[in-house]
């Protein structure tokens, strides 16, 4: 199903946003998206529920996480010259870590509570590895070649299964 939420959510960005729609228009989006599902149905998990009788949980969460998208890009490109000293960028990585570890093991019962924070907190984690400047995104730039292959395994996966299957038979 994401295939096919990416790519209705892409329809709806050149249909909408254009490069000089501003951060703050972007930012409000998201916010009320995710703050339409969790209100609605109490947790962002959530895929096939239907709002109003016209609007897709699962769609509007992707359009949220995607205008997210668009932000740390946008982020990413406005801090990309600055040089940060090693130890602030490692203290800021180590700090995002800490936080997303945070919402996801620790906050136990609360984390209904908590998780609409967790777009904003990966957003910020994938501007400050994008930037490459902390030894945490120094370590994690060996790993490229595994994400390089896991996303090509994804969108084949289906056909492998399929394949393994008709082998093992």
């Amino acid at each position: 199903w994401s295939i096919s939420v990416e790519f209705w959510l892409n329809i709806v960005f050149f249909c909408f946003i254009r490069r000089h729609t501003s951060s703050l228009v972007l930012l409000l989006m998201s916010v009320t998206g995710l703050t339409v599902i969790h209100n609605l149905s109490g947790t962002l998990d959530t895929t096939h529920q239907n709002y109003f009788q016209v609007v897709n949980s699962g769609l509007l969460r992707g359009w949220s996480a995607f205008v997210l998208g668009i932000l740390a890009y946008r982020a990413w490109r406005l801090l990309r010259g600055i040089s940060w000293p090693p130890i602030l960028a490692l203290g800021v990585e180590g700090l995002l870590c800490v936080l997303l570890w945070v919402i996801f093991f620790k906050l136990n019962g609360n984390w209904r509570s908590a998780e609409i924070f967790a777009p904003f907190a990966f957003a910020a984690i994938v501007v400050v590895f994008a930037l490459e400047q902390g030894l945490l995104a120094w370590l994690l730039r060996k790993l490229q070649w595994l994400g390089t292959i896991s996303y090509s395994i994804y969108l084949n996966h289906l056909v492998l299964i399929m394949l393994i299957d008709s082998i093992m038979g």
